[in-house]
């Protein structure tokens, strides 16, 4: 009797460490990163100059060249005023802007003013665009030395 009894003591002492010594293992995180990146290159050809401008005349030129070679699948260029004060998206003469807005086309598309976004999409290689830009002179336009900037952004979509 006393071996019954001896044998259900270490019975039910089994049974009550068991799920101690069943009990869930310590666990632990990673975190893992990574990125994938691309490259965009942005050109034009060389400066526009329209020389003298006179009141009633609209001067245009189409000769810049707009090449984007990126590595991204998908991407925009847009282009803007580098000036984002008064007077954005006109020719200035010390801060006085001619009466028309600057116009701005792409592959001989219509002229609109700035900013443009996008000018130009792609995919990754290399690919070119035919810039046009153009300025009405009318009028009233004060005479001066006028400039704009234009600045052309890529960026992957």
């Amino acid at each position: 009797m006393k071996k019954v009894i001896f044998t259900g003591l270490v019975a039910l002492f089994l049974l009550l460490a068991l799920p101690g010594a069943v009990s869930a293992a310590e666990s632990d995180t990673i975190t893992v990163t990574g990125s994938i990146g691309g490259t965009i290159d942005v050109s034009v050809t060389a400066d526009v100059g329209f020389g003298a401008m006179t009141p009633g005349n609209t001067y245009t030129d189409e000769t810049t060249v707009l090449t984007v070679t990126s590595t991204f699948a998908g991407w925009t260029v847009d282009a803007a005023d580098q000036n984002t004060g008064a007077g954005t998206g006109y020719m200035l003469s010390s801060g006085t802007p001619l009466s028309n807005p600057f116009e701005i086309n792409v592959d001989a598309g219509a002229y609109q003013g700035l900013p443009f976004s996008p000018i130009f999409s792609g995919s990754a290689g290399t690919d070119t665009a035919d810039i046009g830009v153009q300025q009405q002179v009318v009028v009233g336009d004060q005479a001066g030395s006028y400039t704009i900037t234009i600045v052309f952004t890529g960026a992957s979509v």
